[in-house]
């Protein structure tokens, strides 16, 4: 009997994505997993209203005996996962600070039915804005699934070129005139990260897509229109501002079917291999 050729074998395995193979599973860096557990009975789908804007944000508020007040708050946004530790209920009132000086708090009414609230944001001279949300529990999609949407693939890596539209003059603005974002599609489903930590959830649309994030625990809601297969233009609103962006695809990484296609192609040679040198 022959010996199969290891040398060969490698190659083989190196030829597909940039991943091993370890008891029939091909792992791709390309890949961007959802870290969403949208069955946890403690997974609330949030609306902050922004001016004429809507954005979806999903958290879970579930108990934690560890900490001191018996909760925890995860925030879930695509690939990202935020979790706080200092949740509290007082009587009915739900109080959440989102980061270390206070600056930044979620305070809320809880009922049986629902939570609502506001997100609270104070600067260097105690001014606070107020954004107002409403949250239920929930375990559907942050964004409803389309029936039909665009056939362009968003996945790939993009380089966005922002423009401030409007501010409120006493906050840093969150995004520099450039940022670069990496978007994964599944299926009408899209997630995202971006070089500052920001992890995006969303779908796509007819002409584009839309994410959201609360990642920086500031609601953020993207939308973008395609003007060709590698170019996008938008507009992206924050608690506090808002851009005209355009965009540009730099590379176009592996959808899913692309990579079940190599797991498939990379054993189907494995096995005409192995049959030759049997």
């Amino acid at each position: 009997m022959k010996l199969f050729p290891l040398k060969k074998l490698n190659a083989m395995m190196l030829s597909t994505c940039s991943g091993v193979l370890s008891l029939g599973l091909v792992s791709c860096s390309d890949v961007l997993t959802s870290l969403d557990q949208i069955d946890n009975p403690y997974r609330y789908k949030a609306i902050f209203r922004v001016k004429d804007k809507q954005i979806p944000v999903n958290f879970i508020l579930q108990p934690e005996q560890l900490n001191a007040y018996g909760l925890r708050l995860r925030i879930i946004d695509g690939p990202i996962l935020n979790q706080l530790e200092h949740p509290r209920i007082t009587h009915d009132t739900l109080y959440v600070p989102l980061d270390l000086h206070q600056t930044r708090s979620l305070k809320a009414l809880m009922t049986t039915e629902h939570i609502k609230g506001e997100l609270l944001t104070a600067d260097a001279d105690k001014q606070v804005l107020i954004t107002p949300f409403t949250a239920y529990r929930s375990n559907k999609p942050r964004f409803d699934l389309p029936e039909s949407y665009t056939d362009i693939s968003a996945t790939g890596t993009w380089t966005i070129q922002t423009a401030l539209v409007d501010s409120t003059a006493y906050y840093v603005p969150l995004l520099s005139t450039t940022e670069k974002i990496y978007l994964y599609q599944t299926a009408a489903s899209l997630i995202g990260s971006h070089t500052r930590d920001l992890g995006y959830d969303g779908v796509m649309t007819s002409d584009g897509f839309v994410l959201s994030s609360f990642t920086k625990a500031r609601p953020i809601l993207v939308e973008a229109t395609y003007t060709d297969q590698n170019t996008i233009t938008g507009s992206i609103t924050t608690d506090s501002e808002t851009y005209s962006f355009t965009g540009k695809r730099n590379s176009q990484l592996k959808k899913a079917s692309d990579t079940s296609k190599s797991v498939f192609n990379l054993l189907r040679g494995l096995f005409g291999a192995y049959q030759e040198h049997k």
